[in-house]
């Protein structure tokens, strides 16, 4: 998610079948906490880019 994105993850989900979800930078950090207490509560594993880079291996 980027740019202060506004929808709540739970309607994503209904529309887009994801096992994780990435928050860079761009967005404010009222909108990385409000999108952490979602996943957390939908049990959707998130990663916060400033935290540091996301690498993905395949």
């Amino acid at each position: 998610m980027s740019g202060n994105a506004k929808k709540k993850l739970k309607d994503l989900y209904a529309m887009f079948n994801f096992k994780s979800v990435i928050v860079d930078g761009s967005n404010s950090k009222w909108n990385r906490n409000r999108v952490e207490a979602e996943a957390e509560s939908l049990h959707i594993p998130i990663y916060i880019t400033d935290k540091g880079a996301f690498e993905l291996k395949i």
